[in-house]
């Protein structure tokens, strides 16, 4: 089970850099008044698939950016939030040439969610992909590591997830499943050869 952001998908680079570090110079918007007005009070909603995410920014550009359109903005977004580690997906393709299924749990919304298996094209490297709004809940929440498991029908002690959040792992521990931190000099095999070895 394997994250997306800061994982397998890394920002505008594979050094991590934030999609909206030149979203002002771009777009004529600050990004500390995207965060504030719009991720602050609705993320939580949106990535759990309780509010729209077209709906929610209407009202906010044509406050803060009227000439903007939600379009242009989304586009921006997952374009400049679409760098993919290219060493990651080659060692994806040979863990499931090996047998080991690999399934993408990430937290997202419905739009993005679909840029990036479709534009990215992330589902031809993975097994299955469960996200957030799709399931009503998010990570940590034990609840998402339920409906995953649910989902794909093994029991917690099959489960294995590899996530850059300390918090989502410490979840992951905490419900039965297996789960190792990721960090930019990591490989995927050393981490499941580590866990075999543990088994």
């Amino acid at each position: 089970m394997l994250d997306v952001d800061g994982v397998l998908v890394t920002g505008k680079s594979l050094s991590g850099e934030h999609w909206g570090s030149s979203i002002h110079e771009d777009l004529g918007i600050e990004y500390s008044l995207l965060h504030e007005k719009f991720f602050i009070p609705y993320w939580d909603k949106i990535v759990t698939g309780q509010a729209e995410l077209r709906q929610t920014l209407r009202p906010i550009l044509a406050e803060c950016a009227p000439t903007l359109t939600i379009d242009r903005l989304l586009n921006y977004w997952f374009e400049n939030d679409a760098q993919v580690s290219a060493n990651l997906l080659h060692e994806l393709v040979e863990l499931r040439a090996m047998g080991i299924e690999i399934h993408l749990t990430t937290n997202q919304e419905h739009e993005r969610m679909a840029y990036l298996i479709r534009n990215l094209k992330l589902a031809s490297y993975v097994d299955g992909c469960h996200y957030s709004a799709a399931m009503g809940c998010r990570k940590p929440t034990h609840d998402f590591f339920y409906k995953v498991e649910k989902r794909v029908g093994l029991t917690p002690e099959d489960m294995f997830l590899i996530d850059d959040s300390v918090a989502n792992v410490d979840a992951a521990l905490e419900v039965g499943w297996r789960a190792a931190l990721w960090t930019s000099s990591a490989r995927l095999t050393d981490l499941i050869s580590s866990l075999s070895r543990k088994s």
